[in-house]
């Protein structure tokens, strides 16, 4: 992957390393050509790999193609989950390939160098009312006006009552916005519902949750006030069967 756009950096633990998923691309590869809408480049979702959280990192697979995903999908945003002694990748298909973009999910090997199945879809973006088609809020996208619904940005959670639930980002009535899905079964196979209003929607998104070495749960997101984008850091209460936004702190 020729690193020209590289993206959505998260890092994860598992049996005593440290995966760094980020999103790589090589545009110089066309997967598909959309008739009167776009050209879809190769974008995936790539691991690195260390001994310790500050690396150095090394490419899990010493392959400048490694594609855990299927290489005829437009893939960006992968975060990784473990259920039942079984780490998967949920990640975005991109709308500007599908129109109405979806997340994800494929169960990967224990050493996490490929999949062990291919993709089930979880939703698509449609599905939640605050996320809105692009073109019926005047956005643009590459300077074009494609029609579709967006994803982007998952991270799976669980409350403190068990309740598995996702944040994920898409467009709304105020620009970028951050949401949540929950499980219904407790399990990353769904059936999967969306809240009926976003959880942060004002020009904010891509956000996360995570908790400080004290042990307080924390949101970090970016948000558009007006002079670009620029993080935030909210305290969030994940104590009952939702997440609730506190206050800001940074």
């Amino acid at each position: 992957m020729q690193g020209n756009f590289v993206a959505a950096a998260e890092i994860h633990k598992f049996n005593g390393k440290f995966y760094y998923a980020g999103t790589w691309n090589n545009h110089s590869v066309c997967i598909e050509q959309v008739p009167r809408r776009y050209n879809v480049p190769l974008n995936q979702t790539q691991l690195l790999v260390s001994d310790k959280v500050d690396g150095p990192y090394l490419p899990l697979v010493k392959d400048s193609l490694f594609c855990l995903g299927p290489t005829t999908w437009d893939i960006i945003d992968g975060t990784l989950y473990e259920e039942n002694d079984t780490v998967y990748m949920v990640f975005v298909h991109e709308w500007t390939q599908l129109i109405d973009g979806t997340m994800a999910y494929m169960p990967l090997s224990k050493d996490l160098t490929h999949r062990l199945a291919e993709p089930t879809t979880i939703f698509r973006a449609s599905e939640a009312a605050w996320s809105k088609e692009m073109n019926s809020i005047g956005e643009a996208t590459f300077g074009m006006k494609m029609p579709g619904w967006v994803t982007d940005g998952p991270q799976m959670f669980r409350t403190e009552t068990g309740r598995l639930g996702m944040l994920w980002s898409s467009w709304g009535e105020n620009r970028y916005a951050n949401g949540i899905a929950w499980s219904t079964s407790g399990s990353i196979k769904g059936p999967w519902i969306q809240e009926e209003v976003a959880f942060k929607g004002d020009n904010s998104g891509h956000g996360m949750i995570f908790k400080t070495f004290e042990g307080q749960l924390l949101y970090s997101v970016h948000h558009d006030g007006g002079t670009g984008r620029k993080p935030e850091i909210w305290t969030v209460d994940a104590s009952g069967d939702n997440l609730i936004l506190g206050k800001r702190i940074h």
